[in-house]
């Protein structure tokens, strides 16, 4: 299946809006800004482990905050370690450690490939990766210019070869990790699903199942931003943003669950937008209301179409939000 659209003026519009108004939210501002100013990082083993055991156990399950997966790559120290691995029979560890942790899918295979891509990696496969690093650490460092996606199609194109189990998408994921590259960037469901829906494209998920019609989808997107005056590492902070807030199935407007005044079947209201950095991936606190017992507390604005009172239905404790905020009338938005 081939993948063709237009780079129309419509298009660029919508880009150049959407990536505008995220000027305005401070938390996509905020990781915006690191993506000129932060700093990159000398090349680290562990670091670079640690990323790639991400791409391996996010493939094919829910990976953002709160659930199993996000939670154990969060785990201080963290379990499947450089060091730990080494220690040990590597496969068995690792399925052991994967099955008690618990609520993690695909464990078999995840131990299997980390078992096989260790045993490139110590096999003198560690000299290639840190050289492949610092070619785009290099380039990383210079001010961004379109050209430099050869290089990063060429990091990504090694890394898919080099690594049992990643694929397009997480090849690129591995790389934008680590914080040196800007043009090559992962497509998945929710920058998709808000390129179909809000640029009228029509991205099947066939397109970016080979590496060929991979290359095809995203010479569209890169394309699409350079003429958006847009780097495609912010086009997709913004794009999945975006597209997790829609669900990656309905457009925002006609969903609703952050609207102030929206009930969900709990019973639980939205009151406003705090607008305060969430503990969901690039989401806000919500305060919500409790039309049965009164409550006030915060969520993510991810949680509000299931959420349950933490005081009187047994739900998830409140994220705190600030105390004007829960001291004020829920019933009436701000």
């Amino acid at each position: 299946m081939t993948f063709s659209a237009v780079l129309s003026a419509a298009r660029i519009a919508k880009v150049r809006k959407a990536v505008k108004a995220a000027a305005a939210d401070p938390e996509l501002s905020y990781r915006i800004a690191r993506i000129f100013e932060g700093a990159v990082a000398d090349f680290s083993e562990e670091r670079f482990w640690h990323r790639l055991m991400s791409c391996l156990l996010t493939t094919q399950q829910k990976s953002t905050t709160g659930m199993p997966v996000s939670n154990f790559l969060k785990t201080q120290p963290f379990p499947l370690s450089l060091q730990e691995c080494r220690r040990q029979n590597v496969e068995s560890f690792v399925l052991k450690t994967l099955t008690d942790f618990g609520g993690i899918r695909r464990t078999k295979t995840v131990a299997k490939q980390v078992a096989t891509n260790l045993g490139r990696l110590d096999a003198g496969g560690w000299d290639d990766a840190k050289a492949m690093y610092l070619k785009l650490a290099t380039q990383r460092r210079q001010p961004p210019a379109s050209d430099h996606a050869l290089l990063e199609r060429e990091m990504a194109n090694w890394a898919d070869d080099a690594f049992t189990g990643l694929g397009p998408k997480q090849a690129r994921n591995l790389w934008q990790m680590l914080g040196v590259s800007r043009y090559e960037i992962p497509l998945d469901g929710r920058n998709i699903g808000w390129m179909n829906l809000s640029l009228g494209l029509n991205i099947d998920p066939k397109h970016v199942s080979t590496r060929k019609s991979y290359e095809a989808v995203l010479d569209f997107v890169k394309e699409l931003c350079i003429q958006s005056d847009v780097l495609p590492v912010v086009f997709d902070v913004v794009a999945f943003r975006k597209g997790k807030d829609d669900g990656g199935r309905a457009p925002r407007k006609t969903r609703g669950t952050t609207i102030p005044g929206y009930k969900n079947r709990n019973g639980q209201v939205v009151v406003w937008n705090t607008e305060l950095p969430g503990t969901d991936h690039l989401q806000f606190i919500y305060k919500l209301g409790c039309s049965n017992c009164g409550a006030v507390y915060g969520a993510n604005g991810s949680d509000i179409h299931d959420r349950k009172c933490p005081e009187c239905q047994g739900g998830a404790s409140g994220l705190e939000i600030a105390k004007k905020a829960l001291s004020a009338n829920w019933g009436v938005s701000r």
